[in-house]
């Protein structure tokens, strides 16, 4: 069914990857192309917004819902002065980066078109405590997935990210789930926002889940590959968990809401006190 409700792109891959990589010395690449409404979804934001308190946290600069996201005139510089992320756009940034300065600092505000200058160094950073694959356990995942062994594989499981996941799948690839944590916190786009643009934008069958997060929906996309299901939860203290079917299009069955909800129920409970700060 449909909700009323309103809409991180077309898919969640998209949301999360679209980096490409050239060189620093480059001319700045052109924004690229923008889900249809994310720049009335910016445009319509409160201006001016506070600068994030980014400072100390992992960059995360993934395409449309980063933590510079709507911020026209936001740059970042690597420690030799190259600039890696330009325009929406990150331009050869491999590898964690911690952030380490902000101007202006953190706090201030400013509007969508006015200079944002953030400096990272690149740091071989490791997990801290409980991880992304923590949440749901590979017995509970290979539960859930009708008993098939399952491998669970994180992903930007570094101390001080902000966005960060597990990936489970089962090992003949006809199955899999993918648990996605965005702290917001740390963002320009707040978790209500962007839950909001993602539950009604687009060609998408949308249907509100009860009694999970402060709000939630489950939202059936038409990707390239086929259609897919993909859960949004706004969670307490400004958090987003994305669940969503990641096995191998047209080999299995494709998860359906009910399963990435069982996925979700088992996580939330573990996902106390996960929030954004320099050391999770």
């Amino acid at each position: 069914m449909k909700s009323a409700m309103k809409p991180f792109g077309v898919a969640v891959l998209a949301v999360f990857v679209a980096m490409i990589a050239t060189t620093a010395s480059a001319v700045a690449a052109p924004p690229p192309s923008n889900t249809p409404g994310y720049e009335d979804m910016c445009d319509g934001l409160t201006w001016p917004r506070p600068v994030p308190a980014v400072t100390g946290l992992i960059f995360d600069g993934k395409y449309e819902f980063g933590q510079l996201a709507c911020l026209l005139g936001a740059r970042v510089i690597d420690a030799d002065g190259n600039v890696v992320y330009e325009n929406g756009r990150s331009t050869g940034l491999i590898g964690p980066h911690r952030i380490v300065e902000v101007s202006p600092p953190p706090g201030t505000p400013i509007g969508r078109h006015d200079a944002v200058t953030v400096k990272v160094v690149h740091e071989n950073v490791g997990p801290s405590g409980p991880g992304p694959c923590d949440w749901v356990t590979t017995p509970e995942a290979s539960r859930l997935l009708d008993g098939l062994p399952v491998t669970a594989s994180a992903f930007n499981d570094h101390e001080g990210s902000t966005d960060f996941a597990c990936g489970y799948r089962s090992d003949d690839g006809s199955r899999g789930v993918t648990a996605w944590l965005s702290l917001a916190g740390a963002y320009i786009v707040d978790a209500a926002t962007a839950f909001d643009f993602q539950t009604s934008h687009g060609n998408a069958d949308v249907t509100s889940i009860g009694d999970l997060g402060i709000a939630a929906a489950c939202v059936l996309r038409n990707h390239p590959s086929g259609q897919r299901n993909h859960l949004w939860i706004v969670l307490p203290g400004e958090r987003l968990l994305i669940v969503s079917d990641a096995g191998d299009p047209g080999v299995g069955p494709g998860e359906a809401c009910d399963t990435l909800t069982e996925f979700a129920r088992i996580a939330i409970p573990r996902l106390e006190g996960v929030a954004a700060s320099p050391r999770r």
